[in-house]
């Protein structure tokens, strides 16, 4: 059995999800995920999310309160205490499927050549029912030159620090959503247009995404889903 599991640095933004985050905490701890580096960002939270978060304190890489200016200011706090090789974060609604991170280190450490990936997205109930399941996205440099892939699904999606670094030298993320899809089309046809085998779809899903229609999302979801 290969046990060189790559590193994966996984960030959560969260601010008033004490409703849920318990759920994505434990999502990620119980991957037993052998090489992982977990960094929770909590903006200010004032309804018991920083109290669920200390109990899980011991087990994760390190995790900080304070108010920031969104998610995306968020990320950029999370993702600069980080050092892995492979990177993504996960929203404090979301979970992961059980494996999914060895899914992901497996491709990683297996197939040197390929940058990112991106996997087939599963929605889920209030009460952890599978609702949909999501076609597996198909990539190409004639799909993006004619007007598809114009964004990258961050919920399923892992990319090598190495794409990161070469795509934001500043290791930041811009402050925000509209410019990071501007982000992520320039990062999507440089990864598809001039490396053909920079990418790779997994059929295999890898985490649920919790259905909005079954009420409010936290303020810092609402917030940025309005800029």
């Amino acid at each position: 059995m290969q046990t060189n599991w790559p590193r994966i640095s996984l960030v959560t933004p969260v601010f008033n999800s004490a409703k849920y985050i318990e759920q994505t905490i434990q999502s990620v701890l119980s991957q037993n995920y052998p090489n992982l580096e977990y960094v929770i960002v909590d903006g200010g939270s004032t309804d018991g999310t920083i109290d669920i978060i200390r109990q899980y304190q011991d087990r994760l890489t390190s995790w900080i309160t304070e108010p920031d200016n969104g998610m995306y200011d968020a990320l950029n706090k999370g993702f600069a205490r980080t050092s892995g090789e492979i990177m993504g974060w996960i929203s404090a609604t979301d979970q992961y499927q059980v494996g999914g991170l060895s899914v992901v280190g497996s491709v990683f450490r297996d197939l040197p050549e390929v940058e990112w990936i991106t996997g087939r997205p599963v929605l889920f109930s209030e009460q952890g029912m599978t609702i949909a399941v999501g076609a597996v996205p198909r990539w190409s440099r004639k799909r993006f030159l004619s007007g598809a892939n114009r964004y990258i699904q961050q919920e399923s999606t892992f990319w090598r620090r190495t794409l990161w670094e070469r795509r934001r030298p500043s290791g930041r993320l811009p402050p925000h959503r509209r410019r990071f899809r501007a982000v992520g089309a320039l990062l999507t046809l440089r990864a598809i247009a001039f490396r053909r085998r920079a990418h790779r779809r997994i059929p295999q899903p890898f985490r649920f995404h919790r259905s909005a229609g079954h009420g409010s999302l936290p303020q810092r979801s609402r917030s940025n889903r309005c800029k």
